[in-house]
Order: C-alpha cells, then structure tokens, then sequence
C-alpha cells in the first residue's frame, strides 16, 4: 500500500496543481462508479470489451459524466463467489455496483497514482485475503 498523500503532492511537483475532484477520484478507496454518481447526475457505463479464460477475466469499461474513465480489469475467477462472476458476465454493471449489490466485503489496496497521457491509478481489490481483482483507472479530468 502507498502513501496516497506523499503520491498526490509528488504528481502535483511533476505536473502541476490538480483539481481537488481529480485528486479525491485518484484515492478514494470505495465504488467509483458511486463517487461519480454523486458528481455527475447521469453517468454513462459501458464495457468496451471483455474477454474470458479459465482463470481470469480481462475487461474494458468506460464510465462518462463530467469525468471520464476508462479501466482495464483483470478478474480472477477463483476469488469470487459465482453470482458475482454471473453479474461480471451479464456485461450490465460495473464491479463496484456489483460488489454492493451482492454485498461482497472486500478491501482496496491502492499500488500506484501516477500520469502518463492521463491521471492513472493502480490498485487490488481484495476479497477474503485473496486478490479478485487488479484495475487500472485513467481518469480524464475535462
């Protein structure tokens, strides 16, 4: 786990003074999705792509209101009940939502904030001691 303060003021000498939303999207530790929500009225989901192999589930999603941002997931099977995998499948919700909705306890562990092109952050998803997800977020502040 990084130090999300020491990480942000360490961009902020590299590339200048971020707007305190973009700063709050880079570490806060709960559902994005609902974060945003909160924001921006009318927040667009989409999942670009989304490809399954018999350990993992690799996937592209897009999540548009006053922000953009698009994340590419890696999703192991192994560590998540199947009524989560059935909902990650279906293609309808973002992990976040899906999490909630299944009331799935589980713990992010924020590895990397960074910028190259756009604001990025790295961070796993753990569920029962085990990684169940690994996302990276690039964050298009407009």
């Amino acid at each position: 786990m990084i130090d999300t303060i020491a990480a942000i003021n360490d961009l902020e000498s590299k590339i200048g003074k971020l707007d305190p939303i973009c700063k709050i999207l880079l570490v806060y530790d709960g559902t994005l999705e609902y974060i945003l929500s909160v924001i921006s009225n009318n927040i667009r989901f989409e999942v670009i792509k989304q490809i399954e192999y018999e350990q993992y589930i690799e996937r592209e999603v897009r999540l548009e209101g006053r922000f953009i941002i698009n994340a590419t997931s890696i999703i192991y099977k192994d560590a998540l009940p199947s009524k989560a995998l059935d909902a990650i499948r279906d293609r309808r919700h973002g992990i976040g939502k899906i999490l909630r909705e299944y009331r799935i306890e589980t713990f992010r562990d924020i590895i990397e904030i960074g910028f190259d092109k756009t604001l990025y952050r790295i961070y796993d998803i753990i569920h029962r001691e085990k990684i169940a997800f690994r996302i990276r977020e690039d964050i298009l502040c407009k």
